[in-house]
């Protein structure tokens, strides 16, 4: 075998080691990362709207404060 194949294998088994070593554990902590976005981003929107419920009730409410006040006496 030639030197210069001896070198061009060696540095391509070495770029997969370095990719496999380095590279993708990065990757799949980022997946990992976008997973964990999705799911708060699934909460906050959950939040909003109960928080957007609690806030019509209120107002409604609001127009049922002469009827609240008489239950309360």
């Amino acid at each position: 075998m030639k030197k210069e194949n001896f070198y061009s294998i060696f540095f391509i088994l070495a770029s997969i080691l370095i990719f496999f070593l380095f590279i993708s554990p990065k990757r799949s902590s980022l997946s990992h990362l976008n997973s964990e976005i999705s799911q708060k981003e699934v909460e906050l929107q959950s939040s909003e709207e109960y928080f957007k419920k609690v806030r019509e009730t209120f107002e409604e409410l609001k127009n049922y404060q002469d009827e609240i006040s008489k239950i309360d006496s």
